[in-house]
């Protein structure tokens, strides 16, 4: 599924797909991923789209497994209660995250107001990929809160120049199935603006807990790292 801008749609009045029934083991969507076209769900540049009470997955072993595509100046976007699964597949390339933001016209702004909260993530070789450089503007308030993060293979949640972004109250694990060697639980570099990073149990990482680079709040506006579990094998 591919979803432009729509008009008339915003965060008062935004499209929602969700089960009837409100209950995301009871609705499936499954996307068979090409080079070309690798999503399950694609939003581009949309304002208002909210996912709910759904199981998102795809078909695929190797290669191209995002379930979905969040592109350029997207915003008002809501992903919660849904169950999103990625391949099995081993690698560190992030044509298989599960949650993809990018802006890939960095002559616009880039993504605002995204909220993916109370989701069950499994596998895939990142739960969440979030890139956000523009000239005018990058990636901000990105809402990542009350996630299962189970068995991603590189990283659970990867954040660059993304600002004003809050990742709380989030659990990041590994089973018995190994990561990469050098993964992380969360990395976020170039990011400012009074970001948040607390309350998260992150346990079974290979390698890095969480991993910051040149991250930074701003005068009136500072940036809060607390009351987060780790706990790492090597």
């Amino acid at each position: 599924i591919s979803i432009p801008y729509i008009v008339g749609a915003n965060n008062e009045n935004d499209i929602i797909f969700q089960s009837e029934v409100k209950d995301s083991s009871k609705v499936y969507l499954i996307g068979s991923n090409t080079s070309s076209d690798n999503y399950v769900v694609r939003l581009d540049s949309v304002n208002g789209v909210t996912f709910r009470y759904m199981g998102l997955s795809t078909i695929g072993t190797y290669y191209y497994n995002r379930v979905f595509e969040i592109l350029e100046a997207s915003k008002n976007i809501n992903i919660y209660n849904c169950n999103l699964r990625g391949s099995t597949y081993n690698t560190t390339s992030n044509s298989e995250a599960i949650i993809y933001l990018y802006n890939p016209n960095s002559s616009i702004p880039s993504f605002n107001n995204v909220e993916i909260y109370n989701n069950r993530f499994t596998r895939g070789e990142y739960g969440i990929y979030a890139y956000g450089y523009s000239s005018l503007g990058y990636g901000r308030d990105l809402d990542i809160h009350h996630n299962n993060f189970e068995d991603q293979y590189y990283t659970g949640t990867y954040l660059e120049y993304v600002n004003n972004f809050h990742i709380n109250n989030n659990a990041i694990y590994h089973t018995s199935t190994s990561g990469y060697g050098s993964g992380f639980g969360i990395y976020a570099s170039y990011c400012a603006d009074g970001f948040e990073l607390t309350n998260n149990t992150i346990y079974n990482q290979e390698y890095y807990g969480v991993y910051m680079y040149d991250c930074d709040g701003k005068y009136q506006d500072t940036s809060l790292f607390a009351n987060n579990f780790i706990h790492c094998r090597t």
